[in-house]
C-alpha cells in the first residue's frame, strides 16, 4: 500500500464521516469451505475477455462459459462454494454453474464485476449474478443479510414487477454498490444500494435496519421526475465506495446524471452537501459556463468522485473532485467543496488554451484523489490529476503540496527523455491506493508507470521503499524475465 498525504487521509476521514457508508463484506464473515469437485474444474481455457472485482478474476471464454479464481469467501467465484477458511478463495480457475446449481452457466456475452459481486449478460437479453448480495446487488429480489452475505451460484435478475426475469438488456454498469441496466428500448433499470439515489428512480433508501437498496430493479425516471428516462447510449459510474453515482450520455449528446453528488459529481451546478447528499432523479450536466447543457459528448470516463467527458471535438470536459488537480484545468480545488460542480475544460499542456486530438481517456481509481490519462490521436499520452508514486508518467513524483499536476503532463519514454508513443490503447489497475497505468503498444509490447509495490509494473521489480513506483514508463518483461513481453492482443 503507498503512503498517501495527510490532508487526503483527513479528506477520506471526513467522507467516512459524513456519507451514508454501505456495509462492505468481510472475510471473516463467510461459512463454510468445501473442496473443489471435478465438475467446478474449467474443460476450456480460450478466453474472450476477463473482468476483475478486485480481488478475484471472472473470465469470460469463447464457448460463452465463465471460469473464475481469487478470492471467494461471499460466493465471488460462482461455483457454488463458499471460501471460508485458509485461503479464502481458489488460485485454479473453477466454472461458473448455472442457476441450477448444476451443469455450468452458458451462453454469456459480456461479464461486469461491481466490485463484490459479478452479473452476466446473456445472449438472450437476461441477466444473472452472484457474489456479495447484502444490499440487493443481485437483483433477485433476496437481501442476503445472514450467513455468507451472498450467493455463490447465479441468480436470475428479476423484472421491475419483481416476477419473471429482466430482459432486453443491451449492457450492464456496476458501481461500489450495485448495477444499472441499459435496456434496447434506451431506458434504464437498476437494483442494490440506493441512500444516496443512485437507484434514480425518486427514492432514497434509508433504514434502520441495515439495508439500504432494493433488491429488484427499479426504473430509472425522467429529469422531471415522471415517466422514465430514456434514449441513453451508454452509461459510466463512478463506484465511489462511499455512494457513487451514475451518468448516462444520451443520443443526443447530453449528459444526464444521478445519485451521490457531494463534490459536485452530478455536474449541474450543485452540491449537495446535506440530507442525502445527492439527487434520486437524473438532472442534466450543464455547460462549461454553468447555464445551458453539456453537448457535443462522445464518452464519458470517472474517478471516484468526477467525471470527465471526450468531446466529439477531442478536447474534454470535467467535474466534480479536483484536490488533486483531478480535473485538469490548471487549478487545485483544496478547500470549500474540494471540486467543481460544473464542468471545466481541461488545458493543453502548455498551461494555456485546451487539451485536443484527444483519442480515448483512462482514469486512475485512487479513492484519495485520482487522475486521467488521455491517450492521444498522435499515439502519445497525457497525464493528470495525482501523481505521487509516479502516476503521471513524465518522471517526476509529486510527493508535497497538492501531491499531483493540475494540468496535463506528457508521458515520457522509457530513456526518460522524449516522449511515449505508438500507444495503442490505455489501462489502469484501478487500485483504491494508487493506480498504475499500462500501455498497449501498436508493436505488441507494453509500456508500464505508476505504483509497484507488488510488481504490477512487470518488469521484474519491486518497488518496496521511496516512492514504491516508476514515475518514468517501463517495458514489460517476457515470462523467461529477460527481453520483452510481446504480442499482446489486449490488457486486463
Amino acid at each position: 500500500m503507498k503512503f498517501v498525504s495527510l490532508r487526503k487521509v483527513a479528506m477520506a476521514t471526513m467522507l467516512s464521516m459524513t456519507l451514508a457508508t454501505v456495509a462492505m463484506p468481510a472475510v471473516a464473515e463467510a461459512a463454510t469451505s468445501a473442496s473443489i469437485s471435478v465438475s467446478s474444474t474449467p474443460t476450456n481455457l480460450t478466453t474472450k475477455s476477463i473482468v476483475s472485482n478486485g480481488s478475484s478474476y471472472c473470465a469470460l471464454l469463447t464457448s460463452g462459459g465463465v471460469d473464475c479464481w481469487g478470492s471467494g469467501g461471499s460466493g465471488e467465484l460462482g461455483n457454488g462454494q463458499f471460501y471460508t477458511s485458509g485461503n479464502y478463495g481458489s488460485a485454479i480457475p473453477v466454472a461458473v454453474v448455472s442457476t441450477s446449481g448444476s451443469g455450468t452457466l452458458s451462453g454469456v456475452a459480456s461479464l461486469t464485476s461491481n466490485g463484490f459481486s459479478y452479473c452476466a449478460l446473456l445472449t438472450s437479453g437476461r441477466v444473472d449474478c452472484w457474489g456479495y448480495g447484502n444490499h440487493g446487488e443481485l437483483g433477485n429480489g433476496q437481501f442476503y443479510t445472514s450467513g455468507n452475505g451472498g450467493s455463490a451460484k447465479p441468480v436470475a435478475v428479476v423484472s421491475t414487477s419483481g416476477s419473471g426475469t429482466l430482459s432486453g438488456v443491451a449492457s450492464l454498469t456496476g458501481n461500489g454498490g450495485g448495477y444499472c441496466a441499459l435496456l434496447t428500448s434506451g431506458r434504464v433499470d437498476c437494483w442494490g444500494a440506493g441512500q444516496s439515489g443512485e437507484l434514480g428512480n425518486g427514492q432514497f433508501y434509508t433504514s434502520t435496519s441495515g439495508i439500504y437498496g432494493s433488491a429488484k430493479p427499479v426504473a430509472v425516471v425522467s429529469t422531471s421526475g415522471s415517466g422514465t428516462l430514456s434514449g441513453v447510449a451508454s452509461l459510466t459510474s463512478n463506484q465511489n465506495n462511499f455512494g457513487g453515482a451514475y451518468c448516462a450520455l444520451l443520443t443526443s449528446g447530453r449528459v444526464d446524471c444521478w445519485g451521490s453528488g457531494v463534490f459536485g459529481e452530478l455536474g449541474n451546478g450543485q452540491f449537495y452537501r446535506s440530507g442525502n447528499r445527492g439527487s434520486a432523479k437524473p438532472v442534466t450536466v450543464v455547460s462549461t459556463s454553468g447555464s445551458g447543457t453539456l453537448s457535443g459528448v462522445a464518452s464519458l470516463t470517472s474517478t471516484p468522485n468526477g467525471y470527465c467527458a471526450l468531446l466529439t471535438s477531442g478536447r474534454v470536459d470535467c467535474w466534480g473532485y479536483g484536490d488533486s488537480g483531478e480535473l485538469g484545468n490548471g487549478q487545485f480545488y483544496t478547500s470549500g467543496n474540494y471540486g467543481s460542480a460544473i464542468p471545466v475544460a481541461v488545458v493543453s499542456t502548455s498551461g494555456s488554451g485546451t487539451l485536443s486530438s484527444v483519442a480515448s481517456l483512462t482514469s486512475n481509481q485512487n479513492n484519495y484523489g485520482g487522475g486521467y490519462c488521455a491517450l492521444l490521436t498522435s499515439g502519445g499520452v497525457d497525464c493528470w490529476g495525482s501523481g505521487d508514486s509516479g502516476e503521471l508518467g513524465n518522471g517526476q513524483f509529486y510527493t508535497l503540496g497538492n501531491v499531483g499536476s493540475a494540468i496535463p503532463v506528457a508521458v515520457v519514454s522509457t530513456s526518460g527523455s522524449g516522449t511515449l508513443s505508438g500507444v495503442a490503447s490505455l489501462t489502469s489497475n484501478q487500485n483504491n491506493f494508487g493506480d498504475a497505468y499500462c500501455a498497449l503498444l501498436t508493436s505488441g509490447g507494453v509500456d508500464c508507470w505508476g505504483p509497484g509495490g507488488s510488481g504490477e509494473l512487470g518488469n521484474g521489480q519491486f518497488y518496496t521503499l521511496g516512492n514504491v513506483g516508476s514515475a518514468i514508463p517501463v517495458a514489460v518483461v517476457s515470462t523467461s524475465g529477460s527481453g520483452t513481453l510481446s504480442g499482446v492482443a489486449s490488457l486486463t
